[in-house]
């Protein structure tokens, strides 16, 4: 598949959208879709590539209302933290990893006293800044802003190591795992700025159903046709437990989101704290 980006019209009597810096235009059977709503259904159907920098809020369609990811994970987080109400702030600093526009952000801000917001997308950041659900927002990779020192070599990014020296009490993530093939780097970065105490985790990503004669069985992850990563649960099981962690809910979709290679992918809710257990351990 091809797809040809313009800077001109390229006849006399066609329409003519400009595009802002970071907006994506998808084609799929020749036609353009550049709107969440216009894409949701070309992206059920595993054809799409729906790139962070489209808006990660919800879209007016029946799939959509059944997968309010930052709702639904709100709810989730208050389960496991016995908080009665949303007002309550229970989280002295909080951090939102993909933040996009803000709409996790706004879910979440009442629960935290300090929240941070981070996204690779600067056009991104602007939207949340309009939204004025965060008090600081950070332009970065993820995996940058979290590392104290570069995996290889020397890191450029100016934002390296930006949160790597502060301590959260709530970690979020919503639709962010979808863009990392290898989530066990991130899950021990992660790991070292929680609260030993009572650190919270929590994230969505898409969840392959494994099936009988996987091609790829010793893989934990796929690349969709979608360009974007699916992760098997064997596989979150080992990044959860090899990072010191322990699960404290795990919610997959009520339907799928589409198929894969005849495998169903779900979009599973997780929340996640540092495993006590682990901790008793070491300092025995």
């Amino acid at each position: 598949r091809v797809a040809v980006i313009a800077t001109a019209p390229l006849t006399v009597d066609e329409e003519w959208k400009e595009f802002k810096r970071g907006q994506l235009l998808m084609f799929d059977r020749g036609l353009a879709f550049s709107e969440s709503y216009e894409t949701h259904e070309v992206e059920t159907q595993g054809r799409g590539l729906f790139s962070r920098y489209i808006s990660k809020c919800s879209v007016p369609t029946t799939s959509a209302k059944l997968y309010d990811t930052p709702g639904l994970l709100r709810e989730l987080v208050d389960e496991v933290v016995s908080s009665d109400t949303r007002e309550v702030v229970w989280a002295r600093k909080g951090a939102d990893l993909g933040c996009g526009i803000g709409c996790s952000g706004v879910l979440f801000r009442s629960c935290c006293e300090y929240l941070t917001g981070v996204d690779l997308s600067p056009e991104m950041l602007d939207g949340a800044r309009d939204r004025g659900c965060y008090d600081e927002l950070v332009n970065g990779n993820i995996e940058c802003v979290l590392r104290k020192h570069p995996k290889f070599g020397r890191c450029k990014n100016p934002t390296h190591g930006a949160l790597a020296y502060t301590t959260f009490d709530l970690i979020i993530s919503l639709s962010t795992f979808v863009y990392i093939m290898d989530i066990k780097n991130v899950f021990s970065d992660i790991r070292e700025l929680l609260n030993c105490e009572n650190g919270i985790f929590a994230f969505s990503m898409e969840f392959l159903d494994e099936i009988e004669n996987d091609p790829e069985p010793e893989k934990g992850y796929v690349l969709q046709r979608c360009a974007r990563y699916a992760h098997k649960k064997w596989y979150l099981d080992e990044s959860t437990k090899a990072s010191g962690f322990a699960t404290k809910a795990f919610q997959p979709t009520a339907v799928p989101l589409r198929q894969h290679n005849g495998a169903n992918v779900y979009g599973v809710l997780v929340v996640l704290e540092i495993d006590k257990s682990v901790e008793a351990g070491a300092s025995d």
